[in-house]
């Protein structure tokens, strides 16, 4: 702020000098003043001349908390649509054991059987349960495919004629 101009009326040097003290204790006040106004308050050259350190850190904060979100939604994606390609070839597994089931003429014995079937290149386990329905002419035959390497299932209920 710049100091106003005084009208000091000229006698003598030693008015001249108090003059000039009065005007500099003046100014250290108002310097003073406009310093403790300031005080916690970033100055900035013009307003909207960029950014402060501050608001780069609190962005970049933010962004990076962002970018490993979505970093591990992707690596959860990824696993994800992997389980389910396993899963449905394991449920290709047991309907190609269901076909196989109940297009055979002969209706297969009561009681549990086991075997091994490769398919997508991968060993997968199968059992296959034969029961009575309550209507005695049809059979319920339910297969179960596990993976021998993993924790893929599959399970499939299917009715066929007991002849």
């Amino acid at each position: 702020m710049p100091a106003r101009p005084i009208a000091v009326p000229f006698t003598g040097l030693a008015e001249l000098v108090e003059a000039l003290h009065f005007l500099q204790r003046r100014e250290k006040r108002a310097g003073l003043r406009q310093a403790q106004a300031s005080r916690g308050r970033i100055k900035r050259s013009e307003p909207g001349a960029g950014f402060t350190l501050v608001e780069m850190l609190m962005a970049l904060a933010v962004f990076s908390l962002a970018a490993l979100a979505l970093l591990r939604l992707s690596g959860a994606t990824a696993v994800t649509t992997a389980r389910l390609g396993d899963q449905a070839l394991a449920q290709i597994v047991a309907r190609n054991i269901a076909v196989e089931t109940i297009s055979d003429p002969v209706a297969p014995p009561l009681g549990t059987t086991a075997g091994q079937a490769v398919n997508g290149g991968r060993p997968w386990l199968w059992t296959r349960t034969v029961a009575l329905s309550p209507e005695p002419r049809i059979q319920l035959v339910t297969v179960a495919v596990t993976s021998a390497n993993g924790p893929e299932r599959a399970t499939l209920a299917v009715f066929r004629r007991a002849s």
